[in-house]
This record gives structure tokens, sequence and C-alpha cells, in this order.
């Protein structure tokens, strides 16, 4: 792993570490994500999807349920 120090150059460049940094080439690409290291009980970065009890209960009762692209774009029109 590379590591690289938060000194008062790269401080200047990158302010603010609250959110979600991305590091780009000159032409835009992004070639890295980079969050910064948050604290066990803050959640509002997690990348876990927030699940509904609803939809836990679903999924216990509908283990292994997939739709086929064809199912789905027919929900989809349906609505």
């Amino acid at each position: 792993m590379t590591r690289i120090l938060y000194d008062d150059v790269l401080k200047a460049k990158l302010p603010d570490l609250s959110g979600p940094i991305e590091l780009c080439d000159e032409n835009g690409n992004i070639l890295a994500l980079v969050e910064p290291v948050r604290e066990p009980d803050e959640t509002h970065f997690s990348r876990e999807p927030q699940i509904s009890r609803e939809e836990l209960l679903w999924r216990q009762a509908n283990p292994g349920k997939l739709y086929t692209t064809a199912e789905v774009l027919a929900y989809l029109e349906s609505l």
C-alpha cells in the first residue's frame, strides 16, 4: 500500500476531507475514489444499503428469487 503524507501542500489542494474525493487525470477520467476514515458510529457515508424490515421479510420469504430482464421491463411498463 502506498502512503501519502497529508502535508501543507496537500492540505491546500484538499482542504475538506469530510466526504469522498475523486482523483482524476488531466482528461477528467476518474483514477480512484478516496473516502475519509470515519468513526465506527458514523453511518452517513456507509456504503451499505439501508434495507427496510419489509424488504428483509420479503427476502426471507423469497430466497434466491431472481428476475429476468424481460420480467423487470414488463413490471416497469405496468406502472
